[in-house]
């Protein structure tokens, strides 16, 4: 277990992901410009309450599965006028909600955000939601390993 409360395969699955699939800026508008889906089938604007229920429920019926959480990196239209999912500012907080979530929950691997491309959303549109994915990763990058 590292000093963030993460178990060490988390921040090795953070390296390698930061390393192998770390789009720029670039690819992400690109795929942003890609037409939006007709509709959306995933389960979009969960409240952190929500979202623990449902991974502890996932924990619950698969016991030996390590598991990635994805919070929501943009504003979609699926939220309609839902409150904590409309500005950079709460997508922003959204992640550090899931950020304490995984820390809480060890059998939780990674976090994973989505929804730049889903959106047509750049990177640029949502400043202080991409500030909080660098300062994460960073905190978890930087953070100690534990030996067993």
């Amino acid at each position: 277990m590292s000093s963030t409360g993460f178990p060490c395969s988390l921040r090795a699955a953070h390296w390698w992901h930061s390393r192998t699939i770390r789009p720029s800026s670039r690819l992400i508008d690109q795929l942003s410009s890609r037409p939006k889906p007709q509709s959306y089938r995933d389960w979009y604007c969960k409240s952190a309450t929500e979202i623990e229920r449902t991974l502890l429920t996932l924990e619950s019926k698969t016991p030996e599965q390590r598991l990635f959480l994805s919070p929501q990196a943009t504003p979609l239209p699926a939220c309609g006028d839902k409150a904590g999912f409309q500005t950079d500012a709460d997508l922003s907080e959204l992640q550090w909600d899931y950020f304490d979530l995984a820390r809480s929950q060890p059998r939780v691997l990674g976090l994973m955000s989505f929804g730049l491309w889903v959106a047509q959303t750049s990177a640029s549109q949502v400043p202080q939601t991409i500030d909080g994915h660098e300062r994460i990763a960073a905190r978890v990058m930087s953070a100690p390993t534990a030996h067993p």
